[in-house]
C-alpha cells in the first residue's frame, strides 16, 4: 500500500497547489478594474474551475482504483498456494461473481439478482482449489471495474458498495460532495455543460469544502483499506503455515 499511498499523496499536492492558485487568481480578478481583459481572465478562470472538478474526481477514481489493485493482487500471489475454503466468505462470493460475470448482461436486475443468490448458495457448497493465476477476469482490473459500474460513477454510494464486497465499512464516513462531483464530471465529459458554465454555481469557499470533503473520505478509506491488506496478508501467510 505504500505506492498508493505516495501517489494519493502527490495527487493531494497537486489538488492544493493548484486550489491556491485558483485562490490568487479570483484574488487578482477581485481587484482589477472593469476592462475586455478583465473578461477573458474571468472566462479562464470559470475554465479553471471547472478543471479543478475533474481533478478532484480524478483523485477520487484513482486512488478507489490503486486500493482495490493492491488488494486483488494480494489475492492473485497468494492463490496458487490456497484452496477455495481457505478464503473468507466475502472473498468466495467475489471470486464466483467473477466466474459468472458472462452469463449476464447489464441492466438484467432479475437475472442480477438472481445469480447474486446462486453466489450465498455457492459460497456455502462449493469446496474446490482455486487458481486465481488462470482467472484472467480478475487479474484484469477494469473487468472488476465492470462488474460494479465503477469507472465515471465513483460516489459515495458506489464506492461504499464497490467496498463493502470486501467487508470493509466505509459507511459512515459520508461525503455528500462526491456525487455533486460525478454529476459535474459526467456533464463535462459527455458535453452537456461546457467548461465555461459546469462552475458557474460553485464559489471557491464551495469548491474548498469539496476538496476537504475527498481528501477527509480517501485518507479514512485508505486508513481502513491499509489495515485490511495487512489483515489480509497476514491470514493468507498463516493459512499457508498451518499447511
Amino acid at each position: 500500500m505504500k505506492q498508493v499511498l505516495g501517489a494519493f499523496e502527490e495527487n493531494k499536492r497537486a489538488l492544493n497547489l493548484f486550489f491556491n492558485a485558483l485562490c490568487l487568481t479570483e484574488k487578482e480578478i477581485n481587484e482589477s478594474e472593469i476592462t475586455e481583459d478583465l473578461k477573458e481572465k474571468q472566462i479562464l478562470f470559470s475554465v479553471q474551475k471547472s478543471s479543478f472538478i475533474l481533478m478532484l474526481y480524478n483523485i477520487i477514481e484513482s486512488t478507489v482504483t490503486n486500493i482495490l489493485i493492491q488488494i486483488n493482487s494480494v489475492l492473485v500471489s497468494y492463490s496458487s498456494l490456497l484452496m477455495y475454503s481457505d478464503f473468507d466468505n466475502d472473498i468466495r462470493k467475489l471470486w464466483i461473481k467473477l466466474q459468472i460475470q458472462n452469463l449476464t448482461t447489464a441492466g438484467k436486475e432479475t437475472r442480477a439478482q438472481e445469480l447474486s443468490v446462486l453466489c450465498d448458495i455457492l459460497c456455502k457448497t462449493l469446496e474446490k482449489p482455486i487458481d486465481w493465476k488462470r482467472n484472467k477476469d480478475f487479474i484484469n482490473f477494469e473487468k472488476v471495474k465492470g462488474i460494479y459500474s465503477a469507472s465515471g460513477n465513483m460516489d459515495f454510494r458506489k464506492i461504499v458498495s464497490i467496498f463493502k464486497e470486501y467487508n470493509i465499512d466505509i459507511s459512515r464516513n459520508n461525503a455528500p460532495a462526491l456525487s455533486s462531483i460525478k454529476d459535474l464530471r459526467n456533464k463535462l465529459a459527455h458535453g452537456n455543460l461546457s467548461f465555461q458554465s459546469a462552475s458557474s454555481s460553485k464559489s471557491m469557499r464551495d469548491l474548498e469544502d469539496d476538496k476537504n470533503q475527498v481528501i477527509r473520505f480517501l485518507e479514512n478509506l485508505l486508513g481502513k483499506s491499509k489495515e485490511y491488506h495487512t489483515s489480509l496478508e497476514k491470514k493468507l501467510r498463516w493459512k499457508i503455515d498451518c499447511r
